[in-house]
């Protein structure tokens, strides 16, 4: 494991859990020989806002995750906007010039032959948003090919799961976790209505939520609710036993016109 910044020591099982996902992501990536797969995640700090962490890594170029919370680079700019991206070659990007200043000018030492092997890189951002929104990253030796994405995205949901459930049962405690489960389970059912009526996948149905969210400033989980509650014209079936979200009428009228954007009526 790589770690950025300080981590609490609460965090343990969800890191050991994180570091099983990844053990899975790589023997999936083995055919393009990875030289990392990690998980990172805005850390929320108690005096300030999210910072990024390295909760989990697995391979000898780990420590090139942790650099480009640095110096800039995939990560970052993936974590910000939201949208899965890749690159052939990190190494030509201008945009990181300063991350592959670093490696030339000698500020990663025992490094430089980890990150020599790695040219390829892909990352997904995770659906998870508690502390400023986390990431599933891989580095390769060469292109990074349209199959690698397909897997990390086939293991963000598990991620963005583990993240949700274990981090707001050991660090923020249960009542937490119960109103993050049931988040989790509305979200995922709005996003698979949105797939069914448009066809897209579950990454853009999950920014279309997101973006309803942002431009209104609403709770996700609380548009997720009104959006199944607009399609079926009944009150959402949500898991018993946990906190019942209740959308106002404001949230309705959002979810009444994302999903008439997304039907065309």
């Amino acid at each position: 494991m790589v770690e950025h910044g300080a981590v609490s020591p609460e965090w343990k099982p969800l890191i050991t859990l994180l570091e099983t996902i990844l053990g899975r992501v790589w023997e999936e990536l083995e055919p393009w020989h990875p030289r990392c797969v990690a998980v990172t995640a805005g850390h929320a700090g108690e005096h300030g806002p999210a910072v990024p962490v390295t909760l989990a890594a697995l391979g000898a170029g780990a420590s090139f995750i942790d650099a480009q919370l640095e110096h800039g680079g995939l990560v970052v700019d993936a974590m910000a906007s939201g949208d899965p991206m890749s690159t052939d070659n990190v190494w030509a990007e201008p945009r990181w010039h300063a991350l592959a200043q670093s490696l030339l000018a000698g500020q990663a030492p025992g490094r430089r032959e980890a990150w020599a092997g790695i040219s390829g890189m892909a990352v997904v951002p995770s659906g998870w948003n508690h502390g400023g929104g986390a990431a599933l990253s891989c580095c390769v030796p060469g292109p990074a090919a349209e199959p690698i994405l397909e897997v990390l995205n086939r293991y963000e949901p598990l991620v963005a799961a583990s993240l949700t459930v274990v981090h707001a049962s050991t660090v923020e405690g249960a009542d937490d976790a119960l109103r993050m489960l049931r988040s989790r389970a509305v979200i995922e059912q709005a996003k698979g209505a949105i797939v069914a009526a448009s066809g897209c996948d579950a990454h853009s149905a999950w920014v279309r939520l997101r973006t309803a969210s942002q431009n209104f400033n609403i709770k996700l989980r609380d548009i997720a609710v009104a959006l199944i509650e607009h399609i079926g014209q009944a009150p959402a079936e949500q898991p018993a036993g946990l906190p019942f979200i209740r959308p106002d009428d404001a949230t309705r009228d959002v979810a009444r016109r994302t999903w008439q954007e997304i039907t065309g009526r």
